[in-house]
């Protein structure tokens, strides 16, 4: 008994090797940009208040 295609709309291939590099490369590229902008909010905190939540956190 054949199937109808229309329940499975065109299937694509799995992502290259070299398009995950990339992906993964500019996402790495983007939160290293990112991070400054991290720091600056933590600096009016104190290094014992952050110590203080971080077993919270978790």
């Amino acid at each position: 008994m054949q199937q109808s295609n229309a329940a499975h709309p065109e299937r694509t291939a799995p992502a290259s090797p070299i398009r995950n590099g990339l992906a993964y490369g500019f996402a790495a590229y983007g939160m290293w940009g990112l991070l400054p902008l991290y720091w600056a909010l933590l600096e009016p905190s104190g290094a014992v208040e952050i110590l203080a939540r971080w077993p919270w956190s978790a």
